[in-house]
């Protein structure tokens, strides 16, 4: 199967690619910066091409808000086409982040959702350089590890570059308990 899509490069430049999709491989392919990832969303160094290293780019979809988002604001998927703010306090579902929100929307707006690179934004200077950043409560990101009572889940955002950029990874939910 394969789907286009578009993405935002190193250089800020809105760009598209294709997706080819199998039971074993997604395989996201863009001009001069193809990222290779397994079934299960994890990247796959050996199958990513010599020409693809020393390249960077951000992987973006637009998807509708469901509820109030504010940029910065961590989001899961709510259906197939909708985002709403992920919670780390409640559920495992709630707590599956999908991306970062890279514009503020209203309920049924569109939002642009980064799921994979860097974002820049004057919010995120208060991090230091290396710093490991966590889903906090309210669905923002925080450098302070998560604790069992305040939250069910750790949901490791990414890393702070530091100055305004946070390197955007999303891992999976951690069980604190429940």
């Amino acid at each position: 199967m394969t789907k286009k899509f578009e993405y935002t490069d190193i250089d800020g430049i809105k760009k598209e690619a294709e997706t080819f999709i199998s039971s074993e491989f997604v395989t996201t392919s863009a001009p001069n910066s193809p990222v290779m990832t397994k079934a299960n969303g994890l990247l796959d160094p050996s199958i990513i091409p010599p020409t693809a290293v020393g390249k960077s780019a951000s992987l973006v979809i637009d998807r509708i808000a469901s509820g109030t988002i504010l940029r910065g604001d961590v989001v899961k998927a709510s259906t197939t086409n909708h985002v709403s703010i992920a919670d780390p306090t409640s559920d495992l579902d709630s707590a599956s982040g999908l991306g970062v929100a890279l514009n503020d929307a209203d309920d049924s707006e569109p939002v642009e959702v980064l799921i994979l690179g860097i974002i820049s934004d004057p919010i995120f200077n208060v991090f230091s350089v290396n710093e490991v950043l966590f889903l906090d409560e309210a669905g923002g990101i925080t450098n302070v590890k998560p604790t069992k009572p305040s939250r069910n889940f750790l949901l490791i955002i990414g890393k702070s570059l530091g100055g305004n950029e946070v390197f955007v990874n999303l891992q999976s939910p951690i069980t604190l308990g429940v």
